[in-house]
């Protein structure tokens, strides 16, 4: 029986902690010796033991009481839509001047309507925070440019937090996915940052966050 056989028979969700590229290297191999289980029971003990790992592991009183833990329950398809929005927000003067119809559908279809009808119609009340951060600059695609300022931008917002917490947030990720929280912010500025991504998700995208 070989690992990947047993993880195939996961079923990834929202409430899974790890992205799944990250699980090979994660689990112990002592997860094989139960050959007698088939697939199945096995990857429900898989699946259980991850979220517990990822919950507790590393997490002590004080980092579950940052305000920071809260941000940990939030799925990684959330996180890739905030990513976008955050760099939409940024670029929102260039984004309102577009005016080619299939730019304008290339938009839509990046960031969902949604989104896009919020950083047209909103996008003047968000981006002032933004702003402030030292985003990448440069003569690149729209496109290009709001995915970069996105990720950019979390990676502002998770600077200077606690490495526990941070690695806890990279483990939603593909594995292929880099990161640098070694950039220095201003308190205020990442407070502010912080205080937005929240409100983001709580009125915008309608995720829950404490």
């Amino acid at each position: 029986m070989s690992l990947s056989s047993v993880l195939d028979c996961i079923l990834f969700d929202e409430s899974l902690p790890i992205h799944p590229s990250r699980l090979t290297s994660f689990l112990p191999d002592s997860f094989l010796g139960f050959s007698k289980l088939n697939n199945k029971i096995l990857a429900h003990k898989i699946y259980f033991w991850i979220q517990k790992k990822c919950m507790h592991s590393c997490l002590t009183s004080a980092h579950l009481k940052d305000p920071y833990c809260n941000f940990l329950n939030i799925s990684t398809d959330a996180w890739l839509l905030m990513e976008k929005f955050l760099g939409a927000l940024y670029c929102s003067d260039e984004i309102k001047h577009v005016i080619d119809g299939t730019t304008r559908t290339s938009f839509q279809n990046f960031l969902t309507q949604p989104i896009y009808e919020c950083v047209l119609k909103r996008g003047s009340l968000y981006k002032p925070t933004l702003v402030k951060l030292s985003a990448p600059e440069g003569n690149m695609p729209i496109l290009m440019k709001v995915a970069t300022v996105g990720h950019f931008a979390l990676e502002y917002l998770w600077s200077q937090v606690a490495e526990a917490l941070q690695q806890r947030f990279v483990m939603q990720f593909d594995l292929n996915t880099t990161w640098n929280f070694r950039h220095v912010i201003d308190p205020q500025v990442q407070l502010n940052l912080f205080s937005l991504v929240k409100k983001l998700f709580r009125q915008e995208l309608e995720v829950n966050v404490c």
